[in-house]
């Protein structure tokens, strides 16, 4: 049981015996109707505390208990005074309105201090107001005001729990608690992170320690939530930047929002992607130049060489073929991502994308015993560069030529809906696993990660695709089947007055 509900518990049942005597003091007093309503109104109050202490114990009603813990025993007091029409009983009211600052914030206590403040007035004009009634009723707006005071002084103190205190002061990332869009307390890594005292934090807007360019972006994934972490540029005191990850959860009237250091992992992924870049430019000449070489050994242009000779220069090449495509994967995905890939578009019939795919394929289908089909037939042409169409139907045909046994059809079909052109490549392999397609088209990923798979590939050709088809406005993705895998891409139909364009990708 986490300590306010502990609290809330035992404030409940102190009530409760609180109440259980007033019920006693009440019954006891002179006969008459005002005694018989102030017996009731505090047993009534005595059995609603017990209630709240069991559903304390089952871990519920703490709201509820939070914003309404002194009214029970602020009416049973207020009408036991009344039917002793003493202001020494309705003095008393301060009790309830302190128990109101265990465990409400600020709002609710207050609500609940004025309530019992109310009633005393209440009690006190109907039993004829005179002067001795101004101790009893300052004693109550007194207690009102002190249970304000103590709830904005837990506040403040970040709550009751010594755990929570602790946790606060020691996380290693930086934590805000931020009311109204501004910081009411900042974190010891909070203040090393923005190199500042975290005192200097408070009253501050919290998109003080945002990078101005990433302010509106941030603004608005606060003003919706926080649905998932963002990451973003962070400012320090002295005005530098540094790559940071928001997270934000709420807690009641206040938001807790996490800010992580990502500096070194954006650093280190820089550092990986520039060696990629540089690794794969310097091998990628060398790598031609070999395949080149080893294409016209196998060719007889440095003369006959034995059978077994060219079953091993056959096998370099292969494997050599191999590199070069991973190389221009490679460079392909740091294209795109930098923004630097040219998309030449233009008025493209699917029939000629689909032909260009089948004859770069048509030796790897006839090895693997594979037979290239296409059915549908589409009038429209799609708003494509030629190349890129053909890159991203080579790779889904290829795939499904890898993944078919022998004597079996890949097919790709043609269709036309919604302004757009579906092709889709169908095969009949062994399918894909449940819950696949997720990881299908990112970077680096495989549906079968061991050494020994029976497959090689670098796991980055559907991650190109899925960027290109994307940035032509099409989409991507696997299509229910029965039998194998069946994927699709769509590209819009272009314009018959469209003049061919020369645009970049952004990814």
């Amino acid at each position: 049981m986490s300590e306010v509900r502990e609290l809330a518990l035992r404030a409940a049942v102190l009530l409760a015996v609180a109440s259980g005597l007033v019920a006693a003091a009440a019954a006891l007093g002179a006969r008459g109707g005002p005694t018989l309503a102030a017996t009731i109104a505090a047993a009534l109050a005595t059995i609603a505390y017990l209630a709240a202490a069991l559903l304390l114990a089952r871990g519920r009603g703490l709201t509820v208990a939070s914003h309404t813990l002194a009214l029970p025993l602020a009416i049973a007091i207020a009408a036991w005074a009344h039917a002793a029409r003493s202001p020494t009983a309705c003095g008393t009211l301060v009790l309830p309105a302190l128990a109101a600052g265990l465990i409400a914030r600020p709002v609710p206590a207050a609500a609940q201090g004025l309530a019992c403040a109310g009633l005393a007035l209440a009690v006190g004009l109907v039993a004829g107001l005179d002067a001795a009634w101004a101790i009893p009723i300052g004693a109550s707006v007194f207690g009102g005001v002190l249970a304000v005071l103590w709830s904005m002084a837990r506040s403040n103190a970040g709550g009751s729990s010594p755990l929570g205190r602790a946790l606060f002061a020691s996380l290693p990332m930086g934590v805000l608690l931020v009311e109204r869009g501004r910081v009411a307390r900042a974190n010891p890594a909070m203040g090393a992170l923005t190199r500042q005292p975290p005192e200097g934090l408070v009253g501050l807007p919290v998109l003080h320690v945002v990078a101005p360019s990433d302010r509106a972006r941030v603004e608005a994934w606060l003003a919706a939530g926080g649905p998932a972490p963002l990451d973003a540029q962070a400012r320090r005191d002295d005005g530098t930047l540094f790559d940071a990850t928001f997270s934000m959860a709420p807690l009641d009237a206040l938001t807790l929002v996490l800010v992580q250091d990502r500096s070194d992992r954006a650093r280190a992924e820089r550092t990986k992607d520039e060696f990629l870049s540089t690794v794969s430019h310097e091998l990628r000449t060398p790598l031609a130049s070999i395949n080149g070489a080893l294409g016209l050994i196998e060719g007889g242009a440095a003369g006959e060489i034995s059978p077994r000779a060219r079953d091993l220069v056959g096998l370099g090449r292969r494997n050599t073929d191999r590199l070069l495509r991973l190389v221009n994967d490679l460079l392909d995905l740091k294209r795109i991502e930098a923004g630097r890939m040219r998309l030449r578009r233009r008025a493209v019939p699917p029939t000629e994308a689909v032909h260009a795919a089948f004859d770069g394929l048509a030796v790897l289908a006839s090895d693997a015993g594979v037979t290239l089909a296409r059915q549908g037939a589409v009038e429209a042409a799609v708003w494509a560069d030629p190349d890129r169409v053909a890159q991203v139907l080579t790779n889904l045909v290829s795939n499904a030529i890898k993944f078919s046994p022998g004597g079996t059809t890949v097919t790709v079909t043609l269709a036309e809906r919604d302004g757009f052109v579906r092709f889709t490549v169908a095969d009949q392999g062994p399918g894909l696993p449940e819950g696949a397609q997720e990881r299908l088209f990112s970077r680096f990923r495989q549906l079968d990660q061991s050494d020994a798979r029976a497959v090689q590939g670098s796991g980055l050709g559907l991650a190109i695709a899925k960027a290109i088809v994307r940035q032509h406005g099409g989409d991507i993705g696997v299509a229910p089947s029965d039998v194998g895998a069946t994927f699709f891409f769509e590209l819009p139909i272009a314009d018959p007055d469209a003049e061919d364009v020369d645009a970049s990708i952004f990814a």
